[in-house]
């Protein structure tokens, strides 16, 4: 385990935001109500009120479920040295909204993971990176995100963290109500001072937000980077040390997030890849690395 991933753990477990296992019950409600026991969060029971009155409102309220998330924050030994095979990489903190709902293992469907990995969220995490990274001409590095063992390199160089520690099905909504965000917004200042990022992709607007009122200086500098139509690629100073990094306010990776304004067209001319590089993404990279060079990284 590196320095950064026991300093990581540590917070966590200082916040009683840890992750919690599941263990198999007779009914799935009985096996969210265990690891909600086992959650020891202080704000877990207002998160639970919030998300029980968002299925109320669905009419949905016998159905309603609510567990803490089961996947921990991973820091790989590539990240804490900004180097992959001998090439530098930079630190790229991918910042999602809720945590995944836990294993159902009630499911009809026998093929069902827990694992986020085939979900198109994480694909477009995924691609993201890759194309984040194209500028950095890495040795051995997978040229596509389709193939297991090529999404298992990719997850290495990059760190995700959930601005949501917890999860519900409400209303069958992609985002937990606003006062999820709102309880867990003040653990993202301290988890972002200990994984020193030159780089962060938030990924929806209660990511963007939590960025700007926990880890973001008020008065911070903001240059635009890339002159496009949506203002997203800046350079901001972070509330700790007002050290500079490279902020990419990036839509949740469906539908939108490939518009050609965002993310641009699939790289057409490298066929190879089978669309697992996206045009204006790569103009990113190629900024990041000039920002990395001026970093001194």
């Amino acid at each position: 385990m590196n320095d950064m991933q026991e300093e990581i753990n540590q917070y966590y477990e200082r916040k009683h935001i840890t992750p919690v296992g599941y263990k198999e019950k007779e009914t799935l409600k009985e096996m969210y109500s265990e690891m909600f026991s086992d959650f020891n969060c202080c704000k877990k029971d207002s998160c639970w009120d919030a998300c029980h009155e968002a299925h109320k409102a669905s009419n949905q309220a016998e159905d309603f479920l609510f567990a803490p998330h089961t996947d921990g924050t991973y820091v790989s030994q590539y990240y804490q040295d900004r180097n992959y095979e001998g090439d530098r990489i930079p630190r790229i903190v991918v910042v999602s909204l809720s945590a995944p709902k836990p294993y159902d293992p009630f499911a009809q469907n026998e093929s069902q993971s827990y694992s986020e990995k085939l979900n198109p969220h994480w694909l477009g995490t995924l691609v993201t990176v890759r194309s984040l990274l194209h500028a950095f001409e890495l040795k051995n590095f997978p040229k596509t995100v389709y193939k297991q063992e090529d999404k298992k390199i990719i997850e290495k160089i990059f760190v995700h963290v959930r601005t949501a520690k917890c999860c519900s099905n409400a209303g069958g909504r992609s985002q937990e109500p606003g006062q999820v965000y709102a309880n867990c917004g003040p653990y993202f200042c301290e988890e972002l001072r200990i994984l020193e990022p030159d780089v962060i992709v938030t990924q929806g607007k209660y990511a963007h937000r939590a960025a700007k009122k926990h880890v973001f200086a008020k008065k911070a500098a903001v240059e635009k980077i890339e002159d496009i139509d949506y203002s997203i690629a800046h350079i901001v100073n972070l509330k700790q040390d007002n050290r500079s990094i490279y902020w990419l306010r990036s839509h949740f990776p469906y539908g939108r997030f490939y518009s050609h304004h965002h993310a641009g067209p699939k790289i057409k001319d490298e066929t190879n890849l089978k669309g697992a590089m996206r045009e204006n993404l790569v103009r990113y990279g190629k900024e990041i690395k000039k920002f990395m060079d001026a970093q001194g990284h």
